[in-house]
């Protein structure tokens, strides 16, 4: 059932789409988060890095999405001054697990 859903062709438009949005998360975490290959021993030691990797990426793409919202009221506010200060740490932090 799944693969005559796959095959119709908003099926063949959304599979396609993958690359852009799962396979690139993948890629980042594999690449800049040091996924690679395992560094711990054990499953539940490597569930709590992959929960917590993926955790942080999320947190990053939210303060992006977050920072090019517009700013409200004339000076912005104290909430959106901690958004800009949170966005910013996290695009200059270069995250290692070395």
């Amino acid at each position: 059932m799944c693969e005559d859903i796959r095959l119709t062709p908003e099926g063949k438009d959304l599979y396609n789409k993958r690359k852009e949005t799962i396979e690139r998360v993948f890629g980042t975490a594999k690449e800049i988060h040091a996924m690679r290959y395992t560094q711990q021993v054990g499953k539940e030691k490597m569930a709590m890095k992959v929960g917590l990797t993926f955790a942080c990426m999320n947190m990053k793409k939210l303060a992006n999405i977050l920072s090019k919202r517009p700013k409200k009221g004339p000076d912005g506010g104290l909430f959106d001054d901690l958004l800009t200060s949170i966005s910013s740490f996290f695009f200059k932090s270069q995250f290692s697990y070395a």
